[in-house]
């Protein structure tokens, strides 16, 4: 039995736009990535992987953020 006939379709809800938004939402903002999952409908895991770059590598990779939790706020910082 195939992924559909089990109800597991893959639907895309992002668009490259919406990307965008997250990732400089996130750096201006400081967010929790359940906080913009919530305002996307996606999953927190989800905005995670989108804000560091695992998913969408080629939407707008000027605004990928590569550092741990910790660094991301040291630099949203630095950047206000």
């Amino acid at each position: 039995v195939d992924m559909a006939q089990r109800g597991r379709q893959h639907v895309q809800r992002l668009t490259a736009d919406d990307v965008k938004a997250i990732r400089e939402h996130f750096r201006e903002f400081n967010p929790t990535f359940a906080e913009l999952g919530k305002v996307f409908g996606v999953r927190e895991a989800h905005v995670r992987n989108i804000v560091r770059g695992h998913v969408w590598k080629h939407a707008y990779p000027e605004l990928i953020v590569k550092a741990t939790p910790r660094k991301m706020l040291d630099l949203v910082e630095r950047e206000s």
